[in-house]
């Protein structure tokens, strides 16, 4: 093959790849504007949406999105490029809306950028939202808070929404001379279609609420499908278990220092249906605080119809390289042989280290607590008829009017 004819071939290969190159971006770029277009004509429920494009070339587009609902009001100024996928930037603008109100409210520094982005298939990359370090200064208090970046990753796929979100901390100190700071924030949160509750987690680093300080501390909400549930039922009447894990490390408090404390807890038996209920019920005690009562009836009248319970795996507390525990349950349970229903019962356990003798002195003297194998227990019991630790009263049946 002669020099000219490999030069002729590279440049048809050349002329060809960028034949496919053009056509690919302006592919990317129509559909870019049919969705663009689709979103525009069908915004969320209750929300208005107005699109307006200020400048366009083969390859880019530059737009604003005002975006109002229930009287806040939003303004964006963004940036689309296309070439092997599509990359869209947005930024809020700062000069009208809830962007000004945010300038005018004492932050300085302000300035967030959200990136949305598709690979040349259409498919979605995980969204990023990233904000800068700011400041916020209130004149009449005196109080200036500041915070390191913040940045949110979302990412959507199989029917399961994954957030998560890092903050590198913040500092607050108030004009009365007090502070306040976190360290190393770290957020998460999924939401699955099949699910009726989302998982949450936060964790963080050193902190330092005044009188509280610590060295982290991390927060955990999962939810599972409970063991032996109907497969039959209706998604919303599918019976669910809600967990938290609550931890802090090197806890301090008015002086008082500890290894760790913190507690696992369950609740099981939430459906769909009855989150449902109370989420409305919550809705409406916010505008009417009356509505309460109905928040406390629906969980009351669920705790009295054992469908739902609450189990304590373990609320602990470290230190001296001893470890205090409580466990137990609330869940109501008839007795037909007494007919005095039971609502729950405990075990608390504390060893001798932990303990000054003359604060406990009274449980000891009456039974309410027993020294075992150098742990004071006591074991709890919630009656209808009252509470009893170890067998010995501690409240009379007034806590059945609470259940009644």
């Amino acid at each position: 093959m002669t020099t000219t004819k490999r030069i002729g071939i590279a440049a048809g290969v050349l002329v060809l790849l960028a034949g496919s190159g053009f056509g690919l971006v302006h592919w990317e770029g129509r559909m870019w504007d049919e969705r663009v277009a689709q979103i525009a004509a069908n915004p969320p429920q209750g929300i208005r949406v107005a699109y307006e494009e200020t400048g366009r070339t083969w390859r880019t587009r530059t737009f604003r999105v005002r975006a109002e609902a229930e009287g806040l009001r939003a303004v964006w100024d963004g940036s689309a490029e296309m070439g092997w996928g599509t990359r869209t930037v947005l930024t809020l603008s700062l000069d009208e809306g809830l962007g000004r109100s945010i300038r005018d409210s004492g932050v300085s520094g302000y300035r967030d950028s959200m990136v949305v982005e598709t690979s040349a298939s259409g498919a979605m990359k995980p969204v990023l939202w990233r904000l800068d370090a700011l400041e916020f200064k209130d004149a009449a208090s005196g109080d200036v808070c500041t915070t390191e970046p913040l940045l949110v990753t979302a990412h959507e796929a199989d029917g399961k929404t994954s957030v998560t979100g890092s903050l590198g901390g913040f500092v607050c100190r108030f004009g009365d001379g007090t502070s306040a700071s976190i360290r190393d924030l770290v957020l998460g949160f999924a939401a699955q279609e099949d699910r009726p509750i989302a998982d949450f987690s936060l964790s963080g680093g050193t902190f330092d609420a005044g009188e509280l300080k610590g060295d982290s501390f991390s927060v955990k909400l999962t939810s599972r499908r409970m063991e032996g549930a109907d497969k039959t039922a209706a998604p919303a009447e599918v019976r669910w278990e809600e967990r938290a894990d609550v931890e802090v490390r090197k806890p301090r408090i008015e002086g008082e220092a500890a290894d760790r404390v913190g507690f696992s807890v369950r609740l099981s038996g939430l459906t769909g249906a009855f989150i449902e209920e109370v989420t409305a019920a919550s809705e409406a005690a916010a505008l009417d605080p009356l509505a309460g009562w109905r928040v406390l009836g629906l969980w009351r009248d669920a705790f009295l119809k054992s469908e739902i319970g609450v189990t304590l795996d373990d609320a602990f507390y470290e230190a001296k390289d001893k470890t205090a525990h409580l466990t137990g349950t609330l869940r109501y349970e008839a007795s037909p042989q007494t007919g005095i229903p039971k609502y729950g019962q405990f075990e608390l356990r504390i060893p001798e280290a932990l303990v000054q003798p003359a604060t406990i002195a009274d449980g000891v003297a009456s039974g309410e607590l027993k020294l075992v194998n150098g742990e004071y227990t006591t074991k709890l019991e919630i009656t209808a008829g009252g509470i009893f630790a170890n067998d010995q009263p501690l409240a009379g049946p007034g806590i059945y009017q609470l259940l009644r």
